[in-house]
């Protein structure tokens, strides 16, 4: 079970980056509205 954690939390951070490149390309104007993405 410790082995399992940290690329289930890799997955989850490439995911979430795909994510929100695809947020921001699918923007008018390239500025998401998701507060945490601004960072």
């Amino acid at each position: 079970m410790g082995q399992a954690l940290p690329s289930v939390a890799w997955a989850y951070a490439v995911s979430r980056a795909y994510l929100t490149d695809m947020w921001h390309r699918s923007s008018p104007h390239g500025v998401s509205t998701v507060p945490e993405a601004n960072v």
